[in-house]
């Protein structure tokens, strides 16, 4: 990875997205694309993605590209960038500013270098595996510090993503939702995480402590490089098995025990009830 042409880009992605801020506040864009009865994109996406896929075609010739909105590319080859220029299009096209841009790039299937900008407030996260930067963030550092101490489960933000829990036989639904229950009442804020690509914000401002998804279904291009770093600032990252469906979590050790704890506490429930009846029994 070139330092001086990263850096282009990164200055290149932040003109980018006050593009996008200013067709936002003109609310100056039309739908063009309907991916399924839910899903689709606007005449902005595309445009800043071309812009961006151009720029890096320019910087980085023998690199691939895996287009978001647009045609697909070579996704066996070696170093491929991902671009969503307009992260949740949904809420930029019903006015409400809770979207961002993210581009990354992965070398051999991991995460080595990472964008992402929050077009309405300038705020911007880039990252590679040599150096990362949070610019225009509100850093809390003393909160950041209790993070990355804290024992205490009862203090803490914990978000989790249920996006797929539709999908789950009745069985598995009922025991994530009673894990989620048990979350709530056991932490300071438990919160149904609506937009993963936020979490680096978030967590800057000392309000986000531990992340679990229950499916392992959010995107890797949300969270991959910010994982990363996390890693490298010592947190931990865990994968479980419930069931059959893989399931991850990320964030400080001795809270990721307690959550474990609530999670084997609630799989486990039914075969001490089985071990109780029995004992009595005997």
């Amino acid at each position: 990875m070139n330092y001086e042409k990263f850096l282009e880009l990164v200055k290149f992605s932040e003109k980018i997205s006050e593009q996008i801020k200013k067709s936002y506040l003109e609310k100056s864009f039309k739908i063009v694309n309907w991916k399924d009865e839910c899903d689709f994109a606007t005449e902005i996406d595309e445009k800043m993605e071309i812009q961006i896929a151009e720029k890096i075609s320019e910087l980085f010739p023998d690199h691939w590209i895996d287009w978001e909105e647009l045609t697909k590319k070579n996704l066996d080859a070696e170093n491929i960038w991902y671009i969503d220029p307009i992260d949740w299009t949904k809420y930029f096209a019903s006015w409400l500013p809770l979207f961002t841009s993210s581009i990354w790039l992965r070398k051999n299937w991991q995460a080595v270098a990472w964008i992402l900008i929050n077009p309405m407030t300038g705020e911007c996260v880039y990252w590679t595996k040599w150096f990362w930067c949070f610019k225009n963030v509100n850093w809390k550092t003393e909160k950041l510090k209790n993070i990355e101490t804290e024992d205490d489960l009862s203090k803490a933000f914990v978000y989790f993503d249920t996006t797929w829990l539709h999908w789950a036989k009745e069985k598995l639904q009922k025991k994530w939702l009673e894990f989620i229950s048990e979350l709530m009442k056991k932490t300071y804020r438990s919160r149904n995480l609506w937009a993963s690509c936020f979490m680096a914000f978030w967590w800057v401002s000392g309000h986000l402590w531990a992340f679990v998804d229950v499916f392992w279904k959010t995107k890797a291009q949300d969270i991959a490089a910010f994982s990363a770093i996390l890693q490298e600032l010592w947190y931990e990252e865990r994968f479980f098995e419930l069931e059959g469906a893989r399931n991850y979590a990320i964030w400080n050790a001795r809270i990721l025990d307690q959550i474990e704890e609530i999670i084997e506490g609630v799989w486990w429930k039914d075969l001490k009830a089985i071990k109780d009846k029995i004992k009595k029994s005997i």
